[in-house]
């Protein structure tokens, strides 16, 4: 809840996957996973940056070394 969206980046052959970087409200970094259209996302996204989520967390494998990363299964673009 109230999750600060630091970064984001489109990823995928098609532009349909979002990766993001995440701080929450205590400063703890985490990396997530947002499967939707990037232009979507943008179009939803304006110029906010906080967002409450629904996902889950996964154990991300790459080059033999593992990072928690969250998969987003809702969001909520937090009003100002």
């Amino acid at each position: 809840k109230n999750v600060l969206l630091k970064d984001f980046k489109i990823v995928g052959k098609n532009k349909n996957a979002i990766k993001l970087y995440l701080e929450d409200e205590q400063g703890t970094r985490v990396e997530g996973v947002l499967f939707e259209d990037g232009e979507k996302f943008l179009n939803k996204k304006s110029s906010r940056n906080r967002i409450n989520l629904l996902y889950y967390p996964k154990i991300q494998v790459y080059n033999n070394i593992k990072q928690l990363q969250v998969v987003v299964s809702e969001y909520f673009w937090k009003e100002d």
